[in-house]
């Protein structure tokens, strides 16, 4: 008797911490749908398709990969970033104001250099700026 209530003293926390978490819910593990057109969603699946043309390449030269099948991924993966980044660009430009410029970018004619705003001299070659 005093051997099978010691058993269940020892038995009874163990299953407890052993099946807590079947009976908690993760705030990860929401079952909450959630939008594949958000930004953080779309960075995550151009990230991703980065992700997968860099193991890809590395695969080929370690001999992993044929040159078929290296072919084939980098198209799929190159299309998925793609379709990515197009999503974001097309978000962001959503995002923008009608009203608002988007500013366009000034450089030197002489060496290409981007200027800042109210320049004067080239800081990439020091030529005077036209006005």
């Amino acid at each position: 008797m005093n051997s099978t209530v010691a058993l269940i003293v020892l038995l009874l926390p163990l299953a407890s911490y052993a099946l807590w978490p079947l009976f908690t819910a993760d705030a990860e593990d929401s079952t909450e749908p959630v939008d594949e057109s958000s930004t953080p969603a779309l960075e995550q699946r151009k990230n991703a398709a980065y992700a997968a043309l860099k193991e890809a390449e590395f695969d080929r030269r370690t001999g992993k990969l044929s040159d078929e099948d290296y072919e084939k991924l980098v198209a799929r993966y190159k299309n998925q970033a793609l379709e990515a980044i197009a999503a974001l660009e097309k978000q962001r430009g959503a995002d923008r104001s009608p009203g608002v410029p988007t500013g366009k970018a000034k450089f030197c004619a002489q060496c290409g250099t981007a200027l800042g705003d109210g320049a004067k001299f080239c800081a990439g070659c020091g030529a005077k700026l036209a006005a």
